[in-house]
């Protein structure tokens, strides 16, 4: 499985792509590490992660160079730190001419990754990984988290947003215009009501 043949590499499409939005880069990298927990699961693991083994296949972005693991616990913490460096230095450079990051020393991102971690998205969790050596989430799981924790509080959330308060606000004009229409139809229906009791006592 080493052998890419003439597919398009991770590096070649995010060098051709520079205007790729943050969300398109971490729909990519929830891809490569659902493949990864997949292959971890099954004692795999991705041989030398990094922009020229990971290519793009008719939409999917796919390992090339995966291997039966001789120790599950140390290749996952590798394969982890490099897909997140990887990760890190696409949100990072993409905008000014992509560079991977997975060649660079663990202390050399470290040092420099508070300072521009505001450029990442889902930057908490890359933090947990670089800054604290913590390999124990994928990245999926990560988000999948969020998500359902998030779930119950969707409509309140929806309600934050510029577009959750226009709506807000025609709920209130609706039910304005509820009690608006309401009154009159009950006093013209009172009125029609007493006209007929009026007219068959005569």
């Amino acid at each position: 499985m080493d052998n890419v043949g003439q597919k398009e590499t991770l590096r070649e499409y995010f060098l051709m792509h520079k205007d790729i939005s943050n969300e398109a880069i971490s729909n990519i990298f929830y891809q490569l590490d659902s493949q990864l927990k997949y292959f971890h699961q099954r004692n795999y693991h991705i041989k030398g992660i990094n922009s020229d083994t990971i290519v793009h296949d008719n939409g999917n972005f796919i390992f090339t160079s995966i291997e039966k693991s001789q120790d599950i616990v140390s290749d996952r913490h590798e394969d982890i730190i490099n897909l997140s460096k990887l990760a890190i230095g696409t949100y990072i450079s993409i905008e000014t001419g992509f560079c991977d990051y997975t060649n660079l020393d663990i202390d050399y991102v470290k040092s420099y990754f508070g300072e521009l971690k505001w450029l990442i998205n889902d930057s908490e969790y890359y933090e947990d990984v670089i800054m604290n050596n913590d390999t124990s989430t994928y990245y999926v799981d990560y988000v999948q988290s969020l998500n359902h924790s998030t779930k119950g509080n969707s409509r309140q959330i929806v309600k934050a947003t510029p577009q959750g308060k226009l709506y807000s606000y025609d709920d209130q004009e609706d039910a304005a215009f509820v009690k608006i229409m309401f009154y009159p139809i009950m006093i013209i229906c009172l009125v029609a009501i007493v006209f007929v009791i009026s007219c068959f006592w005569r």
